[in-house]
């Protein structure tokens, strides 16, 4: 439990900062950028599965994990390789004013009052506290969580939804591997759409939430090869495109400078909605024997980015 709690945290903190790097820098070209950025995740469907079997077959739990923690070690590697600009921090030459013994007795209360204002203060800004009452913070981070939670859902239950339809367990993972490349295709096809004003990504993310929602819920209803087949590819594909485009539209929405926070902020709260509601697809799953009621919950979770989507945009080209 202790080392899969700092691998989480560890992970958690190192995403956070890549994203922000990613966005902060590529000023053009950001969606191109970020799909790149997020391959990493579509090619490890595909490739890890099988390398983990074959390092346990070979070195068993304790070898594969250790050789599993090496490959992680790229993210020191690639942590060195980040620039960032220096900011020199203006320092005050004037002498400073020290009271004596008799002001202090005075001054006590107002000292602590506003040492209590300057603590107040340092919490907004450090903990960017302020996006907690924003309202487009909250309508992109119901966005993200439930992009995240959709697509982490089928992750967990794909495999054993599959079986559940008469698949083998090697179809099934075959499945998942061609998912990992629909979503690959899609990171790195959603950029230059965007980035080149194909096609907006107000439209193109709106496009590919509500195909995805309607994949959800019709794959516990597939029992032919090709079309479960055919729905992973689309599942993963959508999920990758809106996973790209929201980070776009959190920096379009909310500005390069309270990335951070919001970055931070939002995988909190992804990790808190899968902590606490990961459960309950399994739970439906015991409850009524059939996956059917469990996907289309997590395609109407899917689909509800629809909502806030629409508002953003209403009043982002009202503003205009």
């Amino acid at each position: 439990m202790v080392p899969e709690s700092y691998y989480s945290v560890g992970l958690g903190v190192s995403s956070v900062v890549a994203q922000e790097a990613v966005c902060r820098r590529f000023t053009k070209n950001y969606a191109t950028a970020s799909g790149i950025g997020r391959t990493g995740y579509s090619i490890g469907l595909f490739v890890f599965a099988p390398l983990v079997q074959l390092l346990l077959n070979t070195y068993g739990w304790r070898g594969s994990m250790m050789l599993v923690g090496g490959i992680c070690l790229h993210l020191v590697a690639c942590g060195a390789l980040l620039v960032t600009s220096s900011q020199d921090t203006p320092q005050s030459t004037e002498y400073q004013r020290i009271s004596d013994q008799e002001s202090n007795s005075q001054t006590n209360q107002t000292n602590l009052a506003h040492r209590c204002s300057e603590l107040r203060e340092s919490l907004l800004w450090n903990f960017d506290l302020r996006l907690l009452v924003n309202a487009r913070f909250w309508a992109l981070a119901l966005m993200k969580c439930c992009t995240v939670f959709a697509d982490d859902m089928w992750i967990i239950y794909f495999v054993s939804q599959a079986q559940s339809n008469g698949f083998s367990t090697e179809d099934a993972g075959l499945f998942v591997a061609v998912g990992g490349v629909g979503s690959l295709v899609a990171k790195v096809c959603q950029g230059p759409l965007t980035d080149r004003g194909v096609i907006s990504s107000w439209s193109l993310t709106g496009m590919f939430i509500t195909i995805g929602s309607a994949t959800y819920c019709a794959t516990p209803w597939l029992t032919s090869y090709w079309a479960m087949m055919v729905s992973a590819s689309m599942v993963l594909f959508c999920g990758g495109l809106i996973t790209c485009q929201t980070d776009v539209l959190i920096k379009l929405i909310l500005g390069v400078d309270l990335l951070s926070g919001a970055f931070a902020w939002m995988a909190l709260l992804t990790s808190t909605l899968s902590f606490t509601m990961g459960f309950f697809p399994g739970l439906l799953y015991d409850l009524t024997g059939s996956y059917t009621v469990s996907f289309t919950m997590v395609g109407v979770v899917q689909a509800l980015p629809i909502v806030p989507l629409a508002l953003l945009r209403y009043f982002h080209d009202s503003a205009k």
